[in-house]
Formats: structure tokens, sequence, C-alpha cells
């Protein structure tokens, strides 16, 4: 299992939680939660983390990929990175 972590820029987690709820209406396997961040590096950059759940590397680079697109384009995130829930 991977997950993407999003970093949603202040005042956009309510517009972020729509787009997901939007996506998830139409693909129910999308999965995601959205959380505070709990660095305080994150805290000064971030309002909230989205993490998207994925079952594979290769489905989190091209998902998410597209989601930071998306997201970017509207200033909604700024930084994301994919780690795998395994160690």
């Amino acid at each position: 299992m991977f997950k993407t972590i999003i970093g949603v820029m202040e005042g956009q987690t309510d517009n972020i939680r729509k787009v997901c709820e939007t996506i998830r209406s139409r693909d129910p396997t999308f999965k995601y939660s959205i959380t505070e961040p709990g660095i305080p590096s994150l805290k000064r950059k971030f309002e909230s983390l989205l993490i998207i759940h994925l079952s594979t590397e290769e489905e989190a680079n091209r998902r998410d990929g597209w989601f930071i697109h998306k997201c970017k384009n509207a200033k909604l995130a700024g930084y994301f990175w994919v780690k795998s829930t395994e160690n």
C-alpha cells in the first residue's frame, strides 16, 4: 500500500474535501483522509494534509500527479510526496 501526502494551503481544506468527494462519487475506489499536520514545519506551511491511499506506487504517482496538477492550478495545494505504508 502507498499513500500520497499533499499539503493543503490556508483556507482550502473545504475546497479540497469537495474535490475529493466529487472524485469519490465517480470512483468508489478513491480513498482519502484529511488531517492536521503533526510536524511543526508542516504546521507553519499548511492548514491540513490530504492523504490519498493507493495500492501501488505506479497508481500513486499517476493519480496523485493528476490531482496535484489540478489543485496547483487552482492554488489549493502545495508540495506532495509518495510514501510506502510498509516498512
